[in-house]
């Protein structure tokens, strides 16, 4: 007689939120971004960054500079190789 199938496995629990300071969000790289100047933030499709909302914002999907932080990290890249998270 065949044995009957495991049960599924339970979902798994969210991830705990992380806290980000006060008017912060994270975005995520949509492409690869090279460090060409001093102060230029450098990252690779996927990576998530860190940068000030009010900033993003005013940059808007133009492209224009913003400041973020990626691995302790703080440095410019252009708003349009991200997407807010």
């Amino acid at each position: 007689k065949p044995k009957p199938p495991p049960p599924p496995p339970k979902p798994k629990p969210p991830p705990p939120a992380r806290t980000l300071p006060p008017g912060m969000i994270e975005v995520k790289a949509q492409f690869d971004f090279a460090e060409v100047q001093e102060g230029d933030l450098g990252f690779k499709t996927g990576d998530v960054l860190l940068t000030a909302e009010a900033e993003f914002a005013a940059a808007g999907a133009s492209g224009g500079w913003v400041t973020g932080e990626l691995r302790g990290k703080t440095g410019v890249f252009p708003s349009n190789y991200v997407q807010r998270l």
